[in-house]
């Protein structure tokens, strides 16, 4: 019974670790679509005239 736990408890671990991880990558991810939705944005605007002023 105790090395039945001690294994659960090991791939519990190992599964946390793993999530941490993804999460990692997740977070990552969402800071370069944002780097290149601000980049895009910054050309729109760039390219923009804008409305005449007389």
């Amino acid at each position: 019974m105790v090395r039945n736990l001690l294994g659960v408890r090991w791939e519990l671990a190992e599964g946390i670790g793993s999530l941490l991880g993804w999460r990692k990558g997740v977070r990552q991810k969402k800071t370069k679509t944002s780097r290149k939705i601000v980049g895009v944005a910054e050309k729109l605007v760039g390219s923009w005239e804008g409305p005449e002023v007389d």
